[in-house]
């Protein structure tokens, strides 16, 4: 069995690495424009789709971690046992919301599975948007596991 903190380690490298691999890109556009002064297009593309990837793994990371903004002032001042109710509540509806998300994606991951990003012939748009429903999947995973776990402390 793979342990979480296999997984978290793994999450948190590839984040990292992207992370890096798109400032390299951008530092390398840049380079090309100004220094050479002949902008390559796949640099612009290739980051554009690191950011896009960095931003929904980004998102099942603050998921993971609990750190998505939340306004708490009234739920602070709730009894114990409403608390849970909500909780639960909250969770189901982002359940909803997410398998929302999951369906949606994977429509728009395969309409664009087999179209050929122009810059980078080798890349197709489908792996570009297989994030979407991959991150609310992953999303979707710590929201069941708290659904049963919590009670109420967190939110």
């Amino acid at each position: 069995m793979i342990s979480m903190k296999l997984v978290n380690k793994f999450f948190n490298t590839a984040v990292t690495l992207m992370l890096v691999i798109m400032i390299l890109l951008i530092v390398l556009q840049v380079l090309n424009r100004l220094i050479f002064n002949a902008p390559s297009a796949w640099t612009e593309e290739l980051s554009r789709f690191f950011y896009i990837w960095l931003t929904f793994l980004g998102a099942v990371l603050v998921t993971r971690d609990r750190e998505h903004i939340q306004v708490d002032f009234l739920y602070n001042k709730l009894p114990s046992v409403l608390k849970t109710v909500i909780v639960k509540i909250n969770y189901i509806l982002i359940l909803i919301f997410l398998g929302v998300v999951v369906y949606g994606g994977y429509i728009y991951m395969q309409i664009g599975w087999d179209a050929p990003v122009s810059t980078v012939p080798f890349l197709k748009m489908g792996y570009v948007t297989a994030v979407v429903p991959m991150a609310a999947i992953l999303m979707a995973i710590f929201y069941i596991l708290r659904l049963f776990k919590d009670r109420g402390d967190q939110s």
